[in-house]
């Protein structure tokens, strides 16, 4: 018997969203180019940049191992972002909730990156079982059950 990590694929249930329309390059831009947002990077924590600065990163980069938004707190940089999106029916039960805000662990990030950008192997925070919705371009996901 095996107990463990599983992935499951939905499809649909983003398919009402504003953010399937309003969150492009250009419209987010014209919102948010002011707002900084963090920024993930390998042993250097605390990065934050505009989003104009990080696009304008993203079209001349070559990097490996290039930045990417990773933001656990882009509800309070751009509030309005939190109104384009709505956590779908299968996910509504939220055991965090019953916690303090201050004990509760990050729970939603806003994740922008260009090509060859992502994350290594690792565990999700908290051992959460994570939903994640891809918007445009392409993800892949690598699972290690032992």
């Amino acid at each position: 018997m095996c107990f463990g990590p599983h992935q499951v694929l939905l499809s649909g249930l983003a398919d009402t969203w504003p953010a399937r329309t309003t969150w492009t390059v250009d419209q987010l831009l014209m919102k948010y180019g002011d707002t900084k947002f963090n920024i993930s990077q390998r042993g250097v924590r605390n990065i934050s940049m505009k989003f104009k600065d990080y696009v304008s990163y993203t079209k001349v980069q070559r990097d490996e191992d290039p930045l990417y938004i990773f933001d656990a707190k882009f509800g309070e940089a751009a509030p309005g972002l939190l109104e384009d999106y709505s956590v779908p029916h299968l996910f509504q039960e939220d055991l965090f909730a019953v916690l303090d805000r201050d004990q509760r662990p990050s729970y939603r990030w806003f994740i922008v990156g260009p090509e060859r950008s992502g994350a290594s192997w690792h565990v999700d925070p908290a051992l959460t079982s994570a939903w994640n919705t891809l918007l445009c371009g392409r993800k892949r996901y690598i699972s290690y059950v032992t």
